[in-house]
């Protein structure tokens, strides 16, 4: 059974490579190699752990739902809309400068052992749901960002 970890920061990561869709982890790397995915900033939120039988299953299929997932991720901004306007009912200029400052909320699934231990070294999954219940778009570089997350000082 997987084990979930609450992320107590706001750090921004710069510039991940997500691909949008893939059906499993050979798919990411044909999206990756062919040169099909976007560069986006990202926050963790959350951490999810999967033992071995469960990242297996999780990477061999990207579609398959997951419950863990569902109503998680989106998009966000480091820049704060002036008196909660409609998005788009904002001036071009304010617009603009919330776009420039958006980041994707994210959820890091890590390969572990059995006893769901979190290891620095196991791969990891940076991936925005979109608030559906598979991983909408996956960063496969995530291995990265863990030693940061585990130290709580990213």
């Amino acid at each position: 059974m997987h084990r979930k970890m609450k992320v107590n920061s706001t750090h921004v990561f710069q510039k991940g490579c997500f691909i949008h869709d893939p059906l499993d982890s050979f798919d990411i790397f044909d999206h990756y190699v062919h040169g099909r995915y976007k560069l986006s900033s990202f926050v963790i939120d959350e951490i999810i752990i999967l033992n071995e039988k469960e990242w297996l299953s999780f990477i061999s299929d990207l579609q398959k739902n997951q419950q863990y997932l569902k109503g998680k991720g989106g998009y966000n901004s480091t820049f704060l809309i002036p008196n909660e306007e409609s998005f788009w009912k904002l001036e071009e200029s304010v617009h603009d400068r919330f776009m420039a400052e958006v980041y994707r909320q994210c959820i890091a699934v890590v390969h572990s052992n059995d006893q769901l231990e979190l290891n620095p070294d196991r791969a990891c999954f940076v991936v925005d749901p979109q608030g559906l219940a598979y991983p909408k778009y996956v960063n496969p570089f995530g291995k990265w960002i863990l030693p940061e997350l585990m130290s709580g000082n990213p």
